[in-house]
C-alpha cells in the first residue's frame, strides 16, 4: 500500500508543481481537473524522460572553496539525466534504462528494475549489480491476511483512498492567469499525435500568490473537506480488521464511542486549524522573508502539458530559472543562476506493459551492506578504468581517510608528552582508518589489522617496540594505558599506516591534530 500511495502522491506533487493548469472550470474546452484526476489512475505506461541542471558560478566564490567542493560543483554544473525505455507495468513493477551526462561530454549508463520485493541497479563500470530488498518495511502475507487483505485488495484500497482525496485536493487548485490552451500536433515516441497543448508562464511572486489562493480555496470549501473525510472514513471502516488496527471505532450504542460525524468534524477541525496557521504564517517574518528572497521575479517557471482526446497526459515539460543578483540576500552563494528543465513523453497508457525483471547475480552488492562499507571498499566495487571510479576516487576522494582531534577534547584527547612527542589513542585512530583492533589481556598486546593495506601492527603495553608485518620497529614512545585507553606515539603509528600527520594552531590554547591518508 505504501508504494502505491507514494507513487500517486508523487504524481499529485508533480502535477501541482507543473501548475498543471488545474482550476475550477475547463480552459479552452479542456477539463484540466479531469486530466489531473485521470493521471492518478494510470495503471501502466511506457515513457522516456530527461532532466537537465545547469548552474552558473561566480569565479571569485569558487576560488574560496576547497578542491573537492569545487570539483563536485563543476561536475554537476551541467548535468543531464536521460531515462529511456521506462516501463511502468503496475505499482509494483517498473524498469528503465538511462545515463548521466556530465558537461555534454562524459556519461555513465545505468539500468534499474523494480519488482514487488527487489530493486536492482546496474551501473556502467560496476563489477556487479546492486540490489535492495524492498520487503523489510512491507506487510507480510500473514499480516495482510490478518487484515483480511491481499496485494490486490491493498492496491484497490489505495485507489479508493486516492479517489476520495483527489477530488477535494484537485478541484480547489486555482488557474494561473497566464494559462493558454490550443490544439497542436506533437511527436510522441516518434509518432505525430493530435493533442491539446496547455501552457503557462509564471514568476515567483505569482507562484506564491497562487499558493495562498489554493490554501484559501481549501479553507473555503468546508463542505468538500467534510465530504472527502466522510468518504475516506467510510472506505477505512469497510474493513473491520483494518479499522480496528487504525483504532477507528464508531458508536454502536456505547455511550462514549464517537459517531462518524464526530470523526469527520474532529479531522476537519484539525485540518482547518493547520491550514489556517499555514496561511497566516505565509505573511510572517520567516515565510515572508523566504517569499521575498525566493519567490520573486528572479524565479520564472514555464510549464507545458500535452493532453490527448482521452484526457491522458502524453507529454509534459517544465523549465525553471532562478537568477541571483548582487543585491539579493543569496548573493553570498557561489551560484549566480540555476536552470532546471524536464521533459517527458508517455505512450501505451493503461496498455499491456511488461517491465524487465531485476537482474541479480550471486555476487550482487546489497545496498544496505554498501552503506556500511569504507570509502575505499565502495571505490573498489568499480573498474579502475571507468568514469565512476575516477569520480569517486579523484573528485569525491572516497578513498581519503582521516583522524581529527582537538587538543582540548574531553574524550581521549591527543597528548603531548615531554620531548614534544604526541601520543594518540590507538583504537580511535584505527577505527577512523577502518582497521580492526584487538587486545590480549594476558600478554598486554594490542593488535591492529589495517584491512585496507593488509598491514598487521602489534604493540605491547610498556614497550617501545612495535611489530609491523613481522618486523620489529622501535617507536618514539612506549605504548601506555591512560584511563583504560591505549596510547601510542602518533607519528610512529602514522608511518606504520602510511599516513601524514600535522598539528594546526586554531586559537591560543587550542590545536587541531590531523592524521590522514589517500588510498
Amino acid at each position: 500500500m505504501s508504494k502505491l500511495l507514494s507513487r500517486k502522491w508523487l504524481l499529485i506533487v508533480l502535477a501541482a508543481a507543473l501548475f498543471v493548469m488545474a482550476g475550477c472550470q475547463a480552459v479552452g474546452g479542456v477539463d484540466l481537473n479531469s486530466v489531473l484526476k485521470k493521471s492518478l489512475k494510470v495503471t501502466s505506461s511506457e515513457s522516456k524522460q530527461t532532466f537537465e541542471l545547469k548552474m552558473d558560478f561566480q569565479e571569485e566564490a569558487l576560488e574560496e572553496l576547497d578542491e573537492e567542493e569545487r570539483l563536485l560543483l563543476e561536475l554537476v554544473s551541467n548535468l543531464k539525466v536521460e531515462l529511456n525505455d521506462v516501463k511502468y507495468e503496475d505499482s509494483n513493477h517498473m524498469s528503465l534504462e538511462g545515463k548521466f551526462i556530465f558537461n555534454q561530454e562524459q556519461s555513465i549508463g545505468f539500468a534499474m528494475q523494480i519488482s514487488s520485493t527487489t530493486l536492482a541497479v546496474q551501473l556502467e563500470g560496476a563489477k556487479q549489480p546492486f540490489v535492495l530488498d524492498l520487503t523489510a518495511d512491507m506487510l507480510t502475507e500473514e499480516e495482510l491476511s490478518e487484515l483480511g487483505m491481499d496485494e490486490a485488495s491493498v492496491a484497490e484500497l489505495g485507489v479508493k483512498i486516492m479517489d476520495a482525496v483527489s477530488g477535494y485536493a484537485i478541484d480547489n487548485l486555482p488557474n494561473p492567469k497566464s494559462i493558454k490552451v490550443a490544439p497542436a500536433f506533437e511527436s510522441i515516441n516518434g509518432i505525430t499525435t493530435s493533442v491539446m497543448h496547455a501552457s503557462a508562464e509564471l514568476d515567483g511572486a505569482e507562484i506564491w500568490s497562487l499558493l495562498g489562493d489554493y490554501i484559501d480555496a481549501l479553507l473555503a470549501d468546508r463542505k468538500g473537506m467534510d465530504a472527502m473525510l466522510n468518504e475516506l472514513i467510510t472506505i477505512l471502516m469497510s474493513n473491520e480488521a483494518l479499522a480496528e488496527e487504525l483504532d477507528l471505532y464508531l458508536n454502536t450504542g456505547e455511550l462514549d464511542a464517537p459517531t462518524k460525524e464526530d470523526l469527520v468534524k474532529e479531522a476537519a477541525d484539525a485540518i482547518t486549524e493547520a491550514l489556517t496557521e499555514l496561511r497566516l504564517n505565509m505573511d510572517d517574518s520567516v515565510l515572508g522573508d523566504m517569499a521575498e528572497t525566493l519567490f520573486n521575479k528572479a524565479l520564472t517557471v514555464k510549464a507545458d502539458v500535452y493532453v490527448d482526446s482521452n484526457l491522458n497526459i502524453r507529454k509534459q515539460g517544465l523549465d525553471v530559472n532562478f537568477t541571483i543578483d548582487e543585491e539579493s540576500e543569496l548573493s553570498f552563494l557561489p551560484i549566480r543562476s540555476i536552470q532546471i528543465k524536464t521533459m517527458s513523453e508517455i505512450w501505451n497508457v493503461n496498455g499491456e506493459v511488461k517491465a524487465d525483471k531485476p537482474v541479480i547475480t550471486e555476487k550482487s552488492i546489497d545496498l544496505y551492506e554498501m552503506d556500511m562499507m569504507e570509502g575505499y571498499e565502495v571505490v573498489n566495487l568499480f573498474k579502475d578504468d571507468s568514469m565512476i571510479y575516477d569520480i569517486l576516487k579523484n573528485k569525491l576522494h572516497l578513498t581519503h581517510q582521516s583522524y581529527v582531534a582537538f587538543s582540548n577534547d574531553y574524550y581521549n584527547a591527543p597528548i603531548i608528552v615531554p620531548g614534544y612527542i604526541t601520543i594518540v589513542p590507538i583504537r580511535d585512530v584505527a577505527d577512523a582508518f577502518g582497521a580492526e583492533t584487538t587486545y590480549d589481556a594476558k600478554t598486554k598486546t594490542i593488535t591492529v589489522h589495517d584491512i585496507a593495506t593488509g598491514t598487521i601492527i602489534k604493540t605491547t603495553v610498556g614497550s617501545d617496540i612495535a611489530n609491523i608485518n613481522g618486523k620489529n620497529v622501535k617507536w618514539s614512545f612506549p605504548t601506555t594505558i591512560i584511563d583504560g585507553t591505549g596510547y601510542v606515539a602518533a607519528r610512529s603509528l602514522s608511518e606504520a599506516l602510511n599516513a601524514s600527520i600535522e598539528w594546526t594552531k586554531l586559537y591560543e590554547d587550542v590545536k587541531l591534530l590531523t592524521i590522514e591518508r589517500e588510498l
